[in-house]
């Protein structure tokens, strides 16, 4: 099994020193959002792209699955074939903006953009109330 780098530093008596133990406790203790917010500008915008791409092919899941749909059945419905929307329920790729809007339209829903800040989410409430 490979070493963990913070073991490589254990003394010949085989204890770690008390500062080993909290820099390895610390390293463990992270949350993902620290990892985050450690990255560069560039790559926190990737994360959130994928991270608001996954959750938008949740919600398109769980619409077909209320609906009682199968993916064949979406499929035929949205004029794809069913391993396109595996693909697209996978999110193993980026789908192109025509598939989710062929998605959507066969689910019989739109897609809205709205402000993403909160002012403009009441704006946008306000607006469609």
């Amino acid at each position: 099994m490979k070493e963990h780098p913070l073991e490589a530093n254990v003394g010949k008596a085989g204890k770690k020193s008390k500062k080993e133990k909290q820099e390895r406790e610390m390293i463990l203790m992270r949350t993902w959002d620290d990892i985050v917010n450690d990255m560069s500008p560039e790559s926190q915008k990737e994360i959130e792209i994928i991270r608001k791409r996954g959750e938008m092919v949740v919600v398109l899941i769980e619409l077909r699955e209320n609906k009682g749909w199968t993916q064949a059945e979406l499929a035929k419905r949205a004029g794809m074939k069913q391993s396109a929307i595996a693909r697209f329920e996978s999110d193993t790729t980026a789908p192109r903006i025509d598939t989710i809007l062929r998605v959507a339209m066969a689910l019989g829903v739109d897609l809205t953009l709205i402000p993403s800040d909160h002012a403009g989410h009441q704006q946008a409430a306000t607006a469609l109330a």
